[in-house]
């Protein structure tokens, strides 16, 4: 009911003369994007998989430190642009804030409030509990606390980052919700990129096949997406917010995968030389 009433006041606060989306093709387009990325993943999913395995440790560590720098170098140049209120990062941001409302549309309103929601910390608790109890009743105990560690920390984060940063958020009276606290990351950005990018690691270690693989993987990204860009169609949040939302989110998971890995190789090496020894 709250959803359905946000929407229709987002439809009265609405100019003539807008974009209409018929139901069918907002559906339509977020199917597309998850079909475009798991044909993406089909094509170079396993040649880069291969060529990583056949890497020596030193050069897949090398890659991995790469990908982190290079989320980092995002992640500081937005939050320099933010402290220094840089001129070409806020002239990104207000023209992108400017014609969010040019594309709103009563089924547009309905479909990124859903995704809103999805991002919400009661909606993602609901996720990480779901997804924690299937992985208990496999026994997977490890897994089940990097989830939860993942999640927890991530969204701490996000909080310190607001309170230090403390940026404002977009005028109010352009946007369709109301939201409360600093803009600078994004708390939704950074909450569901590292649920969803935590879950598709998951589901990358136990799917066997690229096609289970690229399919859980596209479904993620494209989760992620979909919030991300409902908070800028909103109107609570800058395209900076949620670009550094979602950089915070891959940088926090990357760090734990890999120290989930590395444990996970110290007990394994640990319990075989316990092995030998007995």
């Amino acid at each position: 009911m709250r959803i359905a009433a946000l929407a229709a006041d987002a439809v009265a606060r609405t100019a003539t003369g807008q974009i209409r989306w018929p139901p069918l093709l907002v559906v339509a387009s977020f199917v597309a994007v998850v079909a475009v990325l798991w044909v993406l993943l089909l094509r170079v999913g396993p040649a880069l998989e291969r060529r990583i395995a056949s890497c020596a440790p030193g050069r897949a560590l090398a890659v991995i430190v790469a990908m982190a720098s290079a989320i980092t170098l995002v992640f500081i140049a937005l939050a320099f642009g933010v402290q220094q209120q840089s001129s070409w990062l806020r002239d990104l941001d207000s023209s992108i804030d400017a014609r969010a409302p040019a594309l709103r549309s009563e089924t547009a309103t309905k479909f990124f409030l859903l995704w809103t929601k999805l991002g919400t910390n009661d909606s993602l608790v609901i996720v990480v509990t779901i997804a924690s109890a299937f992985l208990l009743l496999r026994r997977r105990w490890s897994e089940t606390l990097y989830l939860v560690v993942s999640a927890n920390v991530g969204a701490h984060l996000a909080r310190d980052m607001k309170a230090f940063f403390g940026r404002a958020r977009p005028d109010a009276a352009s946007g369709i919700v109301g939201a409360g606290g600093s803009a600078f990351p994004s708390g939704h950005a950074v909450a569901i990129t590292v649920v969803f990018a935590a879950l598709a690691y998951l589901a990358f270690r136990t799917i066997p096949s690229w096609r289970g693989r690229g399919a859980a993987i596209a479904f993620a990204a494209s989760i992620i997406l979909a919030v991300s860009a409902s908070r800028i169609y909103l109107g609570v949040h800058w395209m900076s917010d949620v670009l550094a939302g979602i950089a915070v989110g891959l940088l926090w998971v990357l760090t734990a995968t890999v120290a989930y890995e590395w444990l996970r190789y110290k007990l394994t090496r640990s319990s075989s030389r316990t092995s030998r020894g007995a």
